[in-house]
């Protein structure tokens, strides 16, 4: 498998054999959608997340981003944590709140 640094798969996801449909969220690909930009741009942003979550010390199984498409075809990142991970964005969020940011 072709994983980056962060165990995320290098790879566009596959888009079916041509025959014009695949479940997508259990839906049909949709004529002139560029769903492998979309993905692109989503793991772009994964990307700079899971960084950001590194440097929180919140890697390593704690928080992790990972591409996806919504049903309309754009890109979409989910984001998975712990609870303690969980609990550690939380604080970092609120004072980046109490501090105007």
């Amino acid at each position: 498998m072709d994983e980056d640094e962060f165990g995320q798969d290098d790879r566009p996801p596959d888009r079916g054999d041509g025959g014009g449909y695949f479940l997508l969220g259990g839906g049909p690909v949709l004529p002139g959608v560029d769903y492998e930009g979309a993905w692109l741009r989503a793991r772009g942003h994964a990307q700079a997340l899971n960084e950001t979550f590194a440097e929180l010390g919140l890697a390593n199984g704690g928080a992790f981003a990972q591409a996806r498409w919504a049903d309309d075809g754009s890109g979409l990142v989910v984001v998975s944590v712990t609870l303690d991970a969980a609990a550690r964005l939380r604080e970092v969020l609120e004072k980046g709140l109490a501090t105007g940011g």
